[in-house]
């Protein structure tokens, strides 16, 4: 029996000199990480590689020394880097949860009864509720023994004590205070501001510079230049603040400096009337007519044109349109001679041809209807405007898409027809 187990214990002893490798108690599962693994017959990158291991694929680690991993895989043992492998976590065993213990709420002990003042009645009286409340053990508002009570829900009311009332339902007995009883208070009819009066907004107007200037996207001197502008030029001007004009100028708008435009012409005062001298009993009164200075009776007529088709600006383009929310070009000229009696045909060719009487550019004054051919073809008026003066006039804009100040000039030059006169 010694020589038996002295023979054992030999043959363990050698294998462990021959196999250094530390046994793990339990193999564990890890990942190729790399690209490709060579695995090796030995553990050494010299010998002899039995194949390779793609990215992803699942092996089995037996044992780890140093830099080298002896791994089992389809029923074959190899050697391969360490670095290559991403070992799997081991997950914990999950806990078994310990069932809860219910526990028994043990009941408050009951408060002593509070003397109720009582109102003999030959019956107790029935009530609901108007408002959600509290009903208490006891009559106090602090009291933290308390339940809610809902509107609508019906007491026998017992008796009063101060504030509260004592009450029954099913038997038990609480207090709930005397305000859950009482309607609700309405609450006040919201003031109704009055809408304040809108101020008049300012007619646009023609304005010329005075100066050379430049059009700015914002008001100040810092904003960003959309054009460069010549003393003399007509812009008209929408509205005005403390130090600039907002303008528009050929489908552009934007922000002037003041001081750059002329001064308005101040309006003429009118002459007082010098009372001519009583003749006497022994002449004869004649009555001498005062001189009155020649009127052109379509001068008004022309300026409430050109203001009604000015309080249109930047109103959208539509075809057929004859507003007020939207215009196309012979749509804003009906709209405008509308506002003093006079009927226009709803079409630029209409106009063109059979409105008043024909002019030419010279010849055109404020209110006039402006021809333009801007389609190549036999009709010499397909688009119209109302001029405005200083070579400018109004118009609907189709390739503007809205209500739009053009000028006389480059385009709108070289297609000009011809003018009308209504008025």
């Amino acid at each position: 029996m010694n020589f038996r187990k002295s023979a054992a214990l030999l043959a363990l002893l050698f294998c462990i000199i021959l196999n250094p490798w530390p046994v793990q108690a339990k193999s564990r599962q890890a990942v190729v990480k790399a690209a490709s693994v060579a695995v090796y017959q030995k553990a050494s990158n010299r010998s002899k590689i039995l194949g390779t291991l793609p990215k992803g694929t699942v092996v089995m680690v037996s044992a780890v020394q140093k830099s080298i991993a002896r791994i089992y895989y389809a029923g074959k043992t190899g050697y391969v880097k360490k670095n290559a492998l991403q070992l799997v976590p081991v997950q914990a065993p999950k806990a078994k949860k310990k069932p809860e213990q219910k526990v028994r709420a043990t009941p408050a002990p009951a408060a002593p009864d509070v003397a109720v003042k009582t109102t003999p009645r030959s019956g107790n009286k029935r009530m609901k509720t108007l408002r959600n409340s509290f009903a208490y053990l006891k009559p106090d508002t602090s009291s933290r023994e308390r339940t809610t009570v809902r509107k609508g829900t019906s007491f026998e009311i017992l008796g009063s004590k101060g504030s509260f009332y004592q009450v029954k339902r099913a038997g038990k007995t609480a207090y709930l205070p005397q305000e859950a009883f009482a309607e609700p208070t309405p609450k006040p009819a919201p003031t109704i501001k009055p809408t304040p009066t809108p101020k008049p907004t300012p007619a646009p107007q023609l304005r010329s510079l005075k100066a050379d200037s430049k059009l700015y996207k914002k008001a100040h001197r810092t904003a960003k230049v959309l054009k460069r502008l010549k003393a003399g030029q007509s812009l008209l001007v929408q509205g005005e603040g403390k130090r600039f004009a907002f303008v528009s100028v050929n489908g552009l708008t934007g922000y002037v400096p003041l001081k750059a435009f002329a001064a308005p012409a101040p309006a003429p005062t009118p002459t007082p009337a010098v009372a001519a001298p009583k003749p006497t009993a022994t002449q004869k009164a004649t009555a001498t007519p005062a001189p009155q200075p020649p009127r052109d009776p379509d001068a008004g007529a022309a300026e409430t044109v050109i203001a009604a088709a000015l309080a249109q600006l930047g109103k959208p383009y539509v075809y057929g349109s004859t507003g007020p929310g939207s215009f196309d070009c012979s749509g804003l000229t009906y709209f405008a001679y509308k506002k003093v009696g006079v009927r226009l045909a709803h079409s630029a060719y209409s106009v063109g041809y059979g409105a008043g009487r024909k002019l030419e550019r010279s010849q055109l004054k404020r209110g006039d209807i402006v021809c333009f051919n801007t389609i190549a073809d036999r009709d010499q008026s397909d688009h119209v405007g109302i001029y405005l003066g200083n070579n400018q006039f109004v118009h609907a804009s189709s390739g503007q898409a809205r209500v739009v100040v053009s000028t006389l000039a480059g385009y709108y030059s070289d297609n000009f027809s011809w003018g009308r006169r209504v008025l």
